[in-house]
């Protein structure tokens, strides 16, 4: 989770997974297919990058909620959900499956 230029989002990376992610948009030419965004006021989706995460400050441990601005990120045993309050978009992933909303 981070802040920029005002706006809280949430990124979650899942590279070992067991289901197929949809074609990659055809203005994305970098990295595609395991890693989700939300950001604040808009809506959840797969994320375009080129980069790496850098390494992580914190690690959400199972059972865990973390929040920033109207996100809210729920760590649990069966999978990552995030949660924008202000507009009820969310992404939720495990290794099985995903979800958005």
């Amino acid at each position: 989770m981070f802040t920029s230029d005002g706006q809280a989002s949430a990124r979650c990376e899942i590279v070992d997974h067991v289901w197929e992610a949809p074609p990659r948009s055809a203005d994305c030419h970098l990295n595609w297919g395991d890693r989700f965004e939300l950001t604040q006021g808009g809506g959840a989706g797969f994320n375009c990058y080129g980069e790496e995460f850098p390494a992580a400050d914190q690690t959400l441990a199972y059972g865990q909620t973390l929040f920033l601005g109207t996100i809210r990120c729920d760590s649990e045993f069966t999978g990552m959900t995030c949660t924008d309050s202000s507009t009820g978009h969310y992404f939720t992933i495990s290794r099985e499956s995903y979800e958005l909303g």
